[in-house]
């Protein structure tokens, strides 16, 4: 808050000695202070280049438990649709063998089966990617990375795995496909991003 204020009283310093500079009417010191002021205005506040505005403290582990919900949501709707075709029909007993799966494929519409099986994969691919992300938590955790950093990063990585569930389970066709493929690289970069710079803090530690 000191350095805000520092800076604020600075660009106000700043636009009083521009304005000793030109003509000494009054109008145009008014004039040109208004378009000096403007022109300052739009340039970003510093705290938000160095993500000040962020909590201080770390709360980015509770991202892990965040993380499990949005991943088990894909197989919770993925139940609902096959149920919801087969009134309420469901081998809670061997869900995965292969006669269910045939008998799903049988008695449960085509379009609605293909989302079922987008919203497993999406499902599926968020347990594969768990380790991942809960290594780069933890590591940027214990070599006690920035808390705005790791903050930043555990929020920014759940809208990204939002996005590409909800993008999993909506496309259809294949050229839109490539918007989630994208999602998922973005996701998997700010993880290594994260584990590269916990992994240089050691390395530059001794």
């Amino acid at each position: 808050m000191i350095r805000h204020r520092a800076q604020t009283q600075n660009l106000t310093d700043m636009i009083y000695n521009v304005e000793l500079n030109f003509p000494a009417t009054h109008s145009n010191r008014k004039i040109h202070a208004i378009s000096i002021t403007r022109s300052i205005s739009l340039i970003p506040d510093s705290r938000f280049l160095t993500m000040s505005f962020l909590p201080t403290q770390n709360y980015s582990l509770f991202a892990l438990p965040v993380y499990y919900v949005l991943s088990l949501y894909p197989h919770a709707y993925a139940l609902n649709l096959i149920k919801a075709a087969t009134n309420g029909q469901w081998d809670n007993a061997n869900p995965r063998s292969t006669a269910w799966d045939e008998t799903m494929k049988r008695i449960v519409p085509k379009e609605t089966y293909t989302c079922f099986q987008r919203a497993e994969a999406a499902h599926k691919n968020g347990m594969e990617n768990f380790p991942l992300f809960a290594t780069a938590l933890v590591l940027g955790t214990v070599v006690e990375l920035p808390s705005q950093r790791m903050n930043a990063f555990a929020g920014a990585y759940l809208v990204v795995r939002a996005l590409y569930t909800a993008a999993y389970i909506n496309t259809k066709r294949g050229k839109i496909s490539f918007v989630r493929t994208a999602l998922w690289g973005l996701g998997m970069g700010l993880c290594m991003s994260i584990i590269v710079m916990a992994a240089n803090k050691v390395r530059f530690s001794d």
